[in-house]
């Protein structure tokens, strides 16, 4: 860089890059929710949302009391919101009460004042509601909430998702192959 300006419009593409991949990784979480028949519930390919309906209703969920001490970046609300809903539309498919597990990560400064770096949410495993879903349920619950929630980590370990720890093999490799061609 030789210049003032050149230092500023290298800063701004930065950030506008930045800030479009966030934009594009919500609307990525929104159009899963609302593709038509990409994920099975009971046996049966479902849509989660009816089209043009998801982003209105997240946008209306207020923040649980840690996500508004600790979130104030509006796409880190944002990503908060669509976890929270997810969990809702899960809990209202699948007529369950499963809570949502949040875990914080936390940076400590030397006068002991912490900000939160991260955040990560999932279906609450240790919880008796979660416990007593058949295996199947299970799957079928990680395999939305993964997909959408975190949809690039999802696919590195889809192989996970398909195997049975009772049956000790592979499972539902049909619906496996769906979801690639899908995602």
């Amino acid at each position: 860089m030789k210049t003032v300006d050149d230092f500023r419009i290298k800063l701004l593409a930065d950030y506008t890059s930045q800030a479009v991949r966030k934009a594009d990784k919500i609307s990525k979480k929104i159009a899963y929710l609302e593709f038509d028949g990409l994920f099975r519930v009971k046996g049966e390919y479902v849509q989660l949302c009816p089209k043009g309906t998801a982003f209105p209703e997240i946008f209306e969920i207020p923040l649980s009391p840690d996500a508004s001490k600790w979130i104030y970046d509006e796409v880190d609300q944002m990503h908060w919101k669509i976890g929270y809903y997810l969990i809702s539309k899960i809990n209202e498919l699948y007529d369950t009460d499963l809570l949502m597990f949040e875990d914080w990560e936390f940076a400590r400064f030397d006068d002991d004042e912490a900000i939160c770096v991260n955040f990560i949410l999932s279906v609450k495993m240790d919880d008796p509601v979660w416990i007593a879903l058949d295996e199947n349920t299970q799957r079928e619950i990680r395999i939305i909430f993964d997909a959408i929630d975190n949809s690039k980590y999802f696919l590195h370990s889809i192989d996970s998702y398909f195997y049975s720890e009772s049956l000790q093999q592979e499972v539902d490799i049909e619906y496996k192959n769906h979801l690639k061609a899908r995602l």
